[in-house]
């Protein structure tokens, strides 16, 4: 793939800032139209997050544009959006991370076992609240046994009789 089409370098989602939970055609048309005004205004070019400019055609805008409409398309697009982590806002998940990056090298082991242990134990709390508790498991059988197999007559036969009828 030649990277000025690679998907995770630019996509609809740089052209057209609709918000990914965005899902009602009217305000996404909006958003669009907006952003096809300021492409006029600055040139043919698109202003990204970053501050950079992307220079793009008419059809190439109507390309993404129609990406953007169609809801299959759409939901591929979104998957190389750029998000934050959910956890990247989080004071003592920042302050940890900071912690790693002030130690010395000799100390960084220790210091990222204690963070990882940490880091951890915040994420399975987190992960906790969303999670209900396990059903019981049922004691009682829903099956019946199977009979017992018949006996079976076993005789004992000395070795030296087995050697001789061989």
């Amino acid at each position: 793939m030649p990277f000025d089409t690679n998907p995770c370098r630019r996509n609809a989602f740089d052209a057209f800032p609709v918000p990914k939970k965005e899902t009602h055609i009217k305000k996404i048309r909006e958003i669009m139209n907006l952003a096809r005004r300021d492409w006029e205004e600055r040139d043919h070019n698109i202003l990204l997050p970053d501050g950079a400019q992307w220079p793009i055609t008419e059809a190439e805008l109507n390309r993404l544009g129609d990406l953007m409409t169609d809801p299959l398309e759409r939901l591929k697009i979104e998957q190389f959006v750029h998000q934050e982590h959910h956890l990247s806002g989080d004071e003592e998940v920042r302050e940890l991370m900071g912690l790693v990056a002030k130690k010395h090298a000799e100390e960084a082991r220790e210091t990222i076992a204690d963070a990882a242990d940490r880091l951890w134990e915040i994420f399975f709390n987190r992960l906790a609240a969303f999670i209900s508790a396990p059903e019981p498991v049922p004691l009682a059988d829903d099956m019946p046994w199977p009979l017992a197999p018949p006996e079976l007559k076993v005789d004992v036969v000395p070795f030296e009789k087995i050697i001789d009828e061989e």
